[in-house]
C-alpha cells in the first residue's frame, strides 16, 4: 500500500482549513493506505499525527519566521510568513525518502522553509499542494489585498509599506521562482475558481498541473436545525432578525469585514434600528472600542466546537461576509450548508458559493445603505428568504459535501501513486 506524508502547519477537528487534511488522512487509512500526519500544532490523539521534528526546533523555527515578520514591519493585519528558516531539514528529508506521495497544505509559519519545500520537489515523488491562500504567489503576504506585484517578482511591498524594489518581499519571491518554477512532479490544488486562475497566471509553478477541487463541508452536521431551538439553547431572543458574522479574529479582522461590521452596527443605531437588528458575532471576545449601542451585538467568543457553530447558523436569519479577499471560506460554506443565506461583499473568493437569488445576494457598492437595504427587503419578504434558504442547502450538498470532495482528492492520490 502506498506511503503518504501530510505536511500541514495545523491539524484539528475543528480548525476550518485542517478539516481537509483530517478527512483525507482518515479516508487513506479507512482505505488501508500508509498515511502519516506532520505538523506544527495539533491537539489529536490519533498515532498517525505528529510533530514534524522536536518541540523545541519547531518553536523555534517559528519564532524566527515571526522575528522577520516584525522586522518586516507588515503592517497590522496583514497575514506574512517569509519562511526564509527552519530547523526541520533533515526531518523533512527522512520524512520525504520514505513516502510513496507527499500532500502539502497549508505549511509556512515555521514548518517548511521555502528551501525544505524545494526539498521535497526534488525527490522527485509525486506532490500534491493544496493551495489554502495566495502565498505560495507571493512574496510573503497570505493574501494580497488587491496588489498584483506577484506577478512580477514583488518588491516595493505596500504591506511592508517599502519603497525599496529590493525589500524582503522581492528576495522570498525571487528564491520562489528559482527553486520552484520548472517543477514536473507537483499537481496543485485549488479550492476555488479564483485561486485557480491566480496561479495560471503566475509565472510560478509554469510546469505544475493545476486542477481546482472544492473546498468540502459536513452537510451531516452543518444543516438546518430548528431556529427557536438554536436561540434558546445559545440565549438568543426569539424576537429579533439576526444577522451572523463568524471570521478568525472577529470583529478586529480587516481582511474578513470586521470594520464594516462595525461601521453597519453604526449605521443601524443611528437609523433607530437597535431593537430591531442583533449581530450575533464569533472569532473573538467582544472588542473594547465598541460604539454603537451594545445592546445591538451578542458575543460568541471563539467557537472550537462544530455542533456549537452549527446552532449559531442555525440561529441566524442571514449570513454576514463583507469580505475583502478570501479563498472560498469555510464559514460561507457552512452557513449555506446550514441553510443559511448569505450576503456578501463582491469578494472574487466568495463567487463559487454565493450565487445571486439562489444561495444570497450581493452588496455591489461596499456601502452600509445598501446591505441595509437589501436585508430590510429580506425582512419583509419571508417567502424570498425561506427560498433562499431550502435553495442554499441544496446547492451545497450538491457542490460542496465533505465526502465527495474528499474523494477527489483520493481519486487524485490514487492515480499519482500508481505512477
Amino acid at each position: 500500500m502506498p506511503r503518504v506524508s501530510h505536511f500541514s502547519t495545523v491539524y484539528s477537528r475543528n480548525a476550518g482549513a485542517s478539516r481537509t487534511v483530517r478527512a483525507l488522512h482518515l479516508a487513506m487509512l479507512k482505505k488501508g493506505w500508509s498515511s502519516s500526519v506532520y505538523c506544527l500544532q495539533s491537539s489529536s490523539q490519533d498515532p498517525n499525527v505528529s510533530f514534524l521534528s522536536h518541540p523545541l526546533l519547531l518553536k523555534l523555527s517559528y519564532l524566527f519566521d515571526q522575528l522577520t515578520v516584525r522586522q518586516s514591519k507588515v503592517r497590522r493585519g496583514n497575514q506574512w510568513s517569509s519562511s526564509f528558516f527552519s530547523c526541520n531539514f533533515f526531518h523533512v528529508a527522512f520524512r520525504a525518502w520514505r513516502s510513496d506521495l507527499i500532500v502539502l497544505y497549508s505549511v509556512s509559519k515555521g514548518l517548511l522553509s521555502i528551501f525544505d519545500i524545494s526539498l521535497l520537489l526534488l525527490f522527485r515523488k509525486p506532490v500534491i499542494w493544496r493551495f489554502s491562500d495566495m502565498w505560495p504567489l507571493t512574496g510573503g503576504c497570505h493574501y494580497s489585498i488587491g496588489c498584483s506585484r506577484f506577478f512580477s517578482s514583488c518588491g516595493s511591498c505596500p504591506l511592508l509599506s517599502s519603497s525599496s524594489p529590493l525589500d524582503i518581499s522581492r528576495i522570498s519571491s525571487s528564491l520562489k521562482s528559482l527553486l520552484w518554477r520548472y517543477v514536473h512532479n507537483l499537481t496543485i490544488v485549488c479550492p476555488s475558481n479564483y485561486l485557480y486562475r491566480l496561479v495560471c497566471s503566475s509565472p510560478l509553478f509554469v510546469d505544475a498541473t493545476v486542477i481546482q477541487i472544492a473546498s468540502g463541508v459536513n452537510t451531516r452536521i452543518f444543516r438546518p436545525l430548528d431556529k427557536s431551538y438554536a436561540r434558546f439553547v445559545l440565549d438568543l431572543p426569539q424576537d429579533r432578525f439576526i444577522l451572523y458574522f463568524s471570521a478568525e479574529g472577529g470583529l478586529n479582522s480587516h481582511r474578513k469585514g470586521g470594520p464594516f461590521v462595525l461601521d453597519f452596527a453604526n449605521y443601524l443605531d443611528a437609523a433607530g434600528l437597535s431593537s430591531k437588528y442583533l449581530i450575533l458575532v464569533s472569532g473573538s471576545d467582544a472588542p473594547h472600542y465598541l460604539k454603537a449601542d451594545p445592546s445591538l451585538f451578542h458575543h460568541l467568543g471563539t467557537l472550537s466546537d462544530q455542533v456549537a457553530l452549527a446552532l449559531a447558523y442555525s440561529a441566524a436569519d442571514i449570513f454576514l461576509a463583507p469580505y475583502i479577499e478570501d479563498n472560498l471560506p469555510n464559514t460561507v460554506l457552512e452557513a449555506i450548508s446550514s441553510g443559511l443565506p448569505v450576503l456578501a461583499s463582491p469578494c472574487s473568493g466568495l463567487s463559487d458559493a454565493v450565487i445571486e437569488g439562489l444561495t444570497g445576494m450581493f452588496f455591489q457598492t461596499g456601502t452600509c445603505r445598501e446591505a441595509l437595504s437589501i436585508i430590510e427587503h429580506l425582512f419583509q419578504d419571508k417567502g424570498l428568504l425561506a427560498r433562499l434558504s431550502v435553495s442554499a442547502r441544496t446547492y451545497a450538498i450538491r457542490n460542496f459535501d465533505l465526502e465527495t470532495q474528499t474523494q477527489k482528492y483520493l481519486n487524485l492520490a490514487s492515480s499519482l501513486a500508481a505512477l
